[in-house]
């Protein structure tokens, strides 16, 4: 696929600690990437459209990029023998990104888990080497993405129905989501769908993720029984209802996000946890691979139990 540079690796700490935490933009023009005149793209396209072009990595390099293209295929086995051995997971890999010293691998958990996540494979460009064997993740990325996957599996059937809802409001009031391309490509959001992602942290998540790399075969009727619903903090229990207008040029409408905060509220049988319902117009940032203009309106948080 074309090739990408991404932004704020550590994207999932921060959305899990505070919510969304991309700075707001204005509409802008076009901006070049990897600094090649004919590589220009829009500051915003559509989210319709989006799939991660133009996505854009701060500490981004031309060089790495080069020298990780070269040695796809033994970065792509390496990473993969990485999540099974570390994670006991296997993975498809998405998308290769070069950094200054390093590329970033974004990969997708096969199941029975689903998350999206990435790791970074050192890379010297002094001698245009790879260093596959020396792979390394930032501290929690990869564990709150597999926390999450583990709740997402308890509580398959709440997803299920809370994503029949976005699905069927979605068509009454005319708002849309990511492309599933974009969160495999630039997302790197733990348990993510195009209306929503959900991020875990609470405990009995953590100690079920441990009785999980002790023996990835468990059942989910087994990991069911190891989750009390009662006992989980809705704060360590995020779920973001991330939207945005299907109309082009339309500003987010209150109405709406009031709409769907008070559905979910009135639902029964949804993930419980502390919520957020975010709306912007239809336009998505390619630097920052979510919408990030001052208009985006917010509801403020509610929590759904169980």
């Amino acid at each position: 696929m074309y090739k990408k540079r991404l932004l704020c690796t550590g994207i999932i700490l921060s959305l899990l600690v505070g919510g969304c935490g991309i700075v707001e933009q204005e509409q802008g023009k076009s901006r070049e990437v990897n600094g090649e005149e004919n590589e220009k793209v829009p500051e915003f396209v559509s989210v319709e459209e989006y799939t991660g072009e133009g996505f854009t990595f701060k500490n981004g390099s031309e060089e790495s990029d080069r020298i990780a293209e070269k040695s796809k295929e033994d970065i792509e086995k390496a990473v993969k023998q990485f999540m099974l051995d570390t994670y006991k997971t296997e993975v498809e890999v998405h998308n290769i990104v070069g950094a200054i010293d390093y590329a970033s691998v974004y990969v997708e958990a096969k199941e029975p888990l689903s998350f999206y996540t990435f790791v970074n494979v050192p890379v010297d460009i002094k001698k245009e080497k790879v260093y596959p064997d020396k792979i390394w993740t930032l501290d929690g990325e990869a564990e709150v993405a597999m926390w999450s996957a583990l709740y997402g599996l308890v509580f398959e059937e709440e997803v299920t129905k809370l994503q029949s809802y976005l699905d069927d409001a979605a068509d009454e009031y005319g708002f849309v989501g990511e492309r599933i391309e974009s969160l495999q490509n630039v997302g790197g959001r733990g348990f993510a769908r195009p209306y929503f992602y959900i991020n875990v942290s609470d405990p009995q998540f953590r100690d079920l993720y441990e009785r999980y790399l002790e023996n990835p075969k468990m059942s989910k009727e087994e990991m069911k029984e190891a989750i009390d619903p009662a006992r989980i903090d809705s704060n360590l229990a995020r779920v973001t209802i991330y939207l945005y207008m299907k109309e082009k040029g339309k500003k987010p409408v209150e109405e709406m996000i009031d709409s769907i905060k008070s559905d979910t509220e009135g639902m029964e049988d949804l993930p419980p946890g502390t919520y957020r319902v975010y709306l912007n117009d239809n336009d998505i940032s390619t630097e920052h691979g979510m919408g990030t203009k001052k208009s985006k309106i917010r509801t403020d948080y509610y929590t759904i139990k169980q």
